[in-house]
């Protein structure tokens, strides 16, 4: 290995044994990069960004020399738009300032490293890093390092998650670093959408989906800008205002089981169509059937409430069950009579869209569920 060479390696070993990573050549060592959003890039320190580029990993077998990149494409491992040689050449000028001096008068190694001239690059024995710093990294590695997330737990990858629902517009809640009930609602929103069966814990799928985003579909594309689509099949509802995705949200809709109350017995249904809001109550109603939160009636006493209970499934007596945090949202977005379209789109994949006629504002006789 030439001197320079291990001169970059050795300035930037604690970049790359953080990682406990071994390197075992120069041209090829850099292989892989993140995009590290800001707050946590900001945070990283004692190294761990040279000269504003994030590395973090290493190849630990050079790649085969037959195996080039096809025209246009980047060269493998290249960090942004930079190739691994761009790296080292990087690194390479932040320390060219007295390389003369330090080729006569080397400093001194740090344990482990092996002496000069033996060709190897071993890891480092570097100060501790603060584990938040290094789960802050985590959760940007496309590569599979993603923790398994089960509800309880906390940290930097909690928060993060917590951002990115709120960019892609469903409600975890507090944005505290908590992997609560109400992160969970809003995870199992997402991964609904994604065509995935709603689970308990956060693991690679679900990774996959939050870094990838998913599509919501419109099911009422001729109605009013603002309004509240309730998708029976995957059991979510989107608000939108002004024309525009405001809110996605899990929900639960009627059980379709029989009850029997006050002498009269009805099945759990949320019949699909088309509404509009009617009456509003703040706070908790006390029906016959259990209690609302922030109920929004739309088709007599059928309304869209806050609950303690919201499962995966449908499971009320034909309202449409919302976490209670989100319960203190949609109030304030569907502020007026905007209307609730109530769809189950296996029903209607066959039939074309037509523009969607829309009660006016009447006030049924109440009969909540």
């Amino acid at each position: 290995m030439s001197v320079p060479c291990q001169r970059v390696l050795s300035r930037a070993a604690i970049v790359i044994a953080a990682f406990g990573l071994v390197a075992t050549g120069c041209s090829g060592a850099l292989s892989r990069s993140a995009t590290v959003d800001a707050p946590a890039r900001d945070r990283l320190a004692d190294g761990m960004l040279v000269d504003g580029v994030a590395v973090h990993g290493v190849q630990s077998d050079p790649a085969p020399a037959d195996e080039s990149p096809a025209a246009g494409e980047a060269p493998a491992g290249a960090v942004g738009e930079e190739s691994h040689g761009d790296v080292v050449r990087r690194l390479a000028e932040s320390v060219a300032v007295g390389s003369a001096a330090a080729a006569e008068d080397p400093p001194p190694r740090l344990p482990g490293s092996p002496a000069p001239g033996t060709g190897a690059v071993a890891a480092l024995a570097t100060p501790a890093l603060d584990p938040s710093i290094v789960a802050a990294f985590r959760h940007v590695d496309p590569w599979g390092v993603d923790r398994a997330l089960v509800v309880g737990d906390e940290g930097p990858d909690v928060q993060w998650i917590q951002r990115r629902l709120r960019e892609l517009h469903f409600s975890p809640g507090e944005q505290d670093g908590h992997l609560g009930e109400g992160t969970l609602a809003a995870l199992w929103a997402l991964q609904k959408l994604a065509g995935l069966e709603p689970r308990d814990s956060v693991d690679a799928e679900v990774w996959r989906a939050l870094r990838s985003g998913v599509e919501v579909d419109v099911l009422a594309p001729f109605s009013e800008p603002t309004r509240a689509e309730i998708d029976l099949d995957r059991q979510v509802m989107t608000v939108f205002v002004d024309g525009e995705v405001e809110l996605v949200t899990h929900v639960s809709s009627g059980s379709g089981e029989d009850y029997c109350q006050g002498g009269r017995c009805r099945r759990a249904v949320t019949s699909a169509g088309d509404y509009r809001i009617t009456r509003r109550i703040a706070g908790w109603r006390n029906a016959p059937l259990g209690s609302l939160y922030n109920p929004l009636y739309f088709n007599g006493g059928v309304a869209i409430h806050g609950s303690n209970f919201v499962p995966t499934w449908p499971d009320s007596h034909g309202c449409v069950r919302v976490p209670m945090h989100v319960a203190d949202i949609v109030p304030a977005l569907l502020d007026g009579h905007q209307p609730v379209h109530v769809v189950r789109p296996s029903e209607l994949a066959a039939a074309p869209a037509s523009p969607v006629a829309v009660p006016p504002v009447a006030v049924p006789p109440l009969a909540e569920g």
